[in-house]
């Protein structure tokens, strides 16, 4: 995906690492990294265009994030984002009370924003 503003490798790195934290999602990076990448499994180790590949094929099927660690993890990666850190914070700031840490919202909130706010720094499509 390309996370608005998050096209960049350091966005999509993030992203990786993101999706590396979250419990069964991690296996869907593993099993590409060892199928198509060489069994190199560090995203740095990449370049942009492999990570954004990575994510747009795979993002539907992680990226509704569905544990709050994953909506949590992938919020943090959004935070790393240059622009896109700023769809969160006036999120954040307009909708829920100027709390930007999203380890203190619910799954449900991290959800909408997700599902709101993805096309634009382009999760899942």
């Amino acid at each position: 995906p390309a996370w608005g503003g998050g096209n960049t490798k350091e966005d999509l790195v993030g992203q990786v690492k993101a999706l590396q934290r979250s419990g069964e999602a991690k296996e869907l990076w593993n099993s590409y990294a060892d199928t198509y990448l060489g069994g190199v499994r560090d995203p740095n180790r990449h370049d942009a265009a492999t990570l954004s590949d990575f994510c747009a094929q795979h993002q539907p099927a992680w990226g509704g994030g569905n544990t709050k660690e994953d909506l949590v993890g992938q919020v943090k990666a959004l935070q790393r984002s240059g622009e896109a850190k700023e769809l969160w914070n006036s999120y954040a700031d307009t909708y829920l009370g100027g709390v930007r840490d999203p380890n203190r919202h619910d799954a449900a909130t991290l959800s909408d924003f997700c599902a709101q706010h993805q096309p634009a720094w382009g999760g899942g499509n």
